[in-house]
């Protein structure tokens, strides 16, 4: 392959990546640069490689902000028609307006609208609104998993630190809706794999002694 067909090649793989958001095209990026500093010694041919990775990554961020917009775009039209729905007391609409808010889609993440949206759809006789105001009330399934009962302690500060540090940050309220999306499915596979629960509980006990209990205010007893 020449050396244009191999430019080719970079970009084609960074915009694509681009496709499956930002995240996935950083790893890429990262990936192509690590590789082309440890393998390219030319240093007109490094210079056309990192040229290649600086105008691929401009097209695929500006492919991702389109994707993301259109998006959000869509996501709010959803929401506002969610909302008219939950006024005239639509059971599904006010669960799907409670997972929206549980898993910050389309809206900021915010538990306590999640909790009054699932106990509106509750009254209401949804079927698996109860379940999910559980869910959002609790929220910790992979840690609740792993720890014994006996920490507690450990459970609750994880709680707080969700609810005093994680919440108030753009980014953190994102990774509390991925963690509400995607935590239940870990769980269950924690479940199914037990071998799983002894080096993830170590993992969790480390974390909470290292970090997590320095950065809550701890509830009275």
């Amino acid at each position: 392959m020449g050396i244009i067909g191999y430019q080719i090649v970079i970009a084609l793989i960074i915009i694509i990546a681009s496709f499956f958001g930002r995240s996935a095209l950083g790893i890429v990026v990262f990936l192509a640069i690590i590789w082309t500093v440890t393998h390219v010694f030319v240093p007109w041919l490094m210079a056309i490689q990192f040229m290649t990775i600086g105008v691929s990554s401009l097209i695929g961020l500006l492919i991702s902000a389109t994707i993301n917009g259109v998006r959000n775009f869509i996501q709010r039209l959803d929401t506002k028609s969610l909302i008219k729905r939950s006024k005239k007391d639509d059971a599904n609409a006010l669960y799907q307006l409670g997972q929206k808010y549980e898993y910050g889609k389309g809206v900021e993440y915010d538990k306590e609208k999640a909790i009054e949206y699932y106990s509106r759809a509750e009254n209401l006789g949804h079927a698996e609104a109860k379940s999910a105001k559980e869910r959002a009330q609790n929220g910790c399934f992979i840690i609740s998993v792993c720890l014994a009962e006996s920490n507690f302690l450990v459970l609750n500060n994880y709680r707080d630190f969700r609810d005093q540090v994680l919440i108030k940050s753009f980014y953190g309220r994102k990774f509390v809706g991925y963690y509400y999306q995607y935590g239940p499915k870990i769980a269950s596979l924690i479940k199914k794999y037990s071998v799983l629960r002894k080096p993830l509980s170590v993992l969790i006990i480390f974390i909470h002694d290292s970090f997590i209990q320095h950065r809550v205010f701890h509830r009275e007893s």
